[in-house]
């Protein structure tokens, strides 16, 4: 019978710890680039914009700083965000820029009291 208790409380708490983990956050990048043209900026622009979850919050071609926001995101560690980052900006035209700051902001589950 403790066997039994014992197993079902390892299990609850495996369930809690995957819950935990899959707790979602926001995330604005800051990149910089030497040098970035109106058609690599729309281009990066519409891709972000395909996904519901993710926006280029500040640009300025002069100064090559490009600020993007990614909301929901599962993941809890910058260099997570920096992969992301990686897949989204990348293309044919910008191949690239530097990863100047990284705040991310874990949201704040659901509780009940």
């Amino acid at each position: 019978m403790k066997t039994i208790k014992l197993l079902i409380v390892s299990i609850l708490l495996l369930f809690t710890t995957l819950a935990v983990a899959q707790d979602k956050a926001t995330a604005w990048v800051t990149l910089k680039f030497d040098q970035i043209t109106l058609e690599q900026y729309n281009d990066i622009a519409t891709r972000m914009g395909k996904d519901n979850n993710s926006n280029v919050e500040y640009y300025c071609l002069e100064s090559g700083v490009l600020v993007i926001k990614l909301q929901e995101i599962g993941v809890q560690e910058k260099a997570d965000v920096k992969l992301i980052v990686a897949r989204k900006v990348k293309s044919k035209l910008v191949t690239t820029y530097k990863v100047i700051d990284i705040h991310l902001k874990k949201n704040a589950g659901v509780t009940k009291c």
